[in-house]
């Protein structure tokens, strides 16, 4: 009646935390996720959100949110929680993960979320946001890099922050025949900021230098340094990478072999671009490259000792925070009709199961034509129901946190 795309904006507006409530009721699993954050009237709120499977499918959808009225301490954030699944009548010692950030009121050994939790459900899997990891794993860098970075921040909130100052700039934009007109804020709190305000600097470099040239700017003598631009050059490169790595992982609905895949492959190509480097290849360096084809007075050699270190220190952390392939424990629900079945630890009964199952044709076509998450789901019952419950499981652990603010506007719709 309302046609495609109608149908399908509706289908992003969340179902009421009741429904979401009665439906987790029934069923034996489920997984958490929780976001504490402030709102625009500078308010606490407990954002949770669920994982579950229902009518051979899993769902993701809001399960609640709830103001936290004075503090935001663990105490407060499962008080809230408990108060929810009490009040609806849900068991929380069906919930077999929880996914957040690495805040201390979330993983504090004593009186953090997950420990109170954990008294409740000792099983209980911790999963620390994947993009969240992301994030702290690219914010470590060299000295010089983080001077230049600050340094970008002042001057961006030079302009922007002054009204007359950014309507200035926008004409000169204008007049300069410019394909942007304005600078991109950089926030803390939002991790794909970075790269995109410096990607931004970067192409508005000669209108910026004019614009602090007639303020008679002390930044101005900054944009008259080629080796502070190929600094923001590089800055801009490896955070435009990081920013392909961070999108790459968003939408509705990804599973831990997703995401894994994606930061493993980062891996892999951010030892790429550091072997090549170290070779004296920077095609991956698109701004560097340009930068350097247009000024002659600088060479990649005087900020190479700099670039090297970065990329050494940035591939170190994030092995430190992505320490193994997750998909490694579980290839048999990933890869069922090619896995090494000696390799795989499960019981006798299940182990059977897939013996059986791997050599089933027919589901093999099917696991062909289907995702992960409906191809188990079909399975769950017949007889490989304990086989598929158990993959089930693990597919619906939350990798990371989902874009909240979105969906609780909607929520509030």
């Amino acid at each position: 009646m309302v046609k495609e795309k109608v149908a399908n904006q509706l289908k992003n507006i969340p179902l009421p935390d009741t429904t979401v409530a009665r439906r987790i009721s029934l069923i034996s699993k489920f997984s958490l996720q929780l976001d504490e954050s402030t709102d625009i009237a500078n308010e606490a709120i407990l954002l949770t959100y669920v994982r579950y499977f229902y009518n051979n499918k899993i769902h993701e959808d809001i399960l609640f949110y709830s103001k936290l009225e004075t503090s935001t301490t663990g105490k407060n954030i499962f008080d809230s929680l408990v108060n929810f699944f009490s009040n609806n009548n849900v068991d929380l010692k069906n919930c077999i993960s929880i996914t957040t950030d690495g805040a201390a009121a979330m993983t504090g050994k004593h009186v953090g979320l997950i420990k109170l939790v954990k008294d409740i459900v000792p099983s209980l899997k911790w999963t620390h946001c994947i993009i969240h990891r992301e994030a702290l794993a690219s914010k470590q860098m060299p000295k010089i890099l983080t001077d230049v970075l600050a340094q970008i921040v002042k001057i961006i909130n030079y302009i922007k922050s002054n009204a007359l100052n950014s309507r200035l700039f926008k004409i000169l934009c204008s007049e300069m025949g410019s394909f942007h007109e304005s600078l991109l804020l950089h926030t803390e709190v939002r991790w794909l900021s970075r790269g995109k305000c410096l990607q931004r600097v970067y192409e508005l470099r000669h209108e910026i230098i004019l614009f602090l040239n007639s303020k008679n700017s002390i930044y101005k003598d900054l944009f008259e340094d080629s080796k502070w631009i190929i600094i923001l050059a590089y800055l801009a490169d490896i955070f435009n990478l990081l920013n392909e790595l961070n999108l790459s992982m968003q939408g509705n609905f990804f599973n831990i072999f997703d995401q894994t895949k994606k930061i493993e492959s980062f891996k892999k190509k951010l030892r790429i671009i550091k072997a090549r480097v170290y070779s004296g290849n920077i095609d991956n360096l698109t701004n560097v490259s340009v930068f350097l084809e247009e000024d002659s007075s600088i060479k990649f050699e005087d900020i190479f000792e700099l670039v090297n270190e970065h990329l050494t220190n940035l591939e170190k952390l994030f092995n430190q925070y992505f320490p193994e392939d997750i998909r490694d424990n579980y290839k048999w629900i990933e890869q069922p009709f090619a896995v090494d079945i000696m390799t795989v630890n499960m019981s006798t009964d299940i182990g059977n199961q897939l013996i059986e199952l791997s050599c089933d044709n027919k589901l093999k076509q099917m696991f062909n034509e289907t995702s992960l998450e409906i191809f188990w789901g079909r399975l769950c019952t017949g007889n490989y129901s304990e086989l598929a419950t158990r993959a089930i499981s693990i597919l619906l652990i939350f990798q990371r946190l989902i874009y909240a603010k979105r969906r609780f506007l909607l929520w509030q719709i």
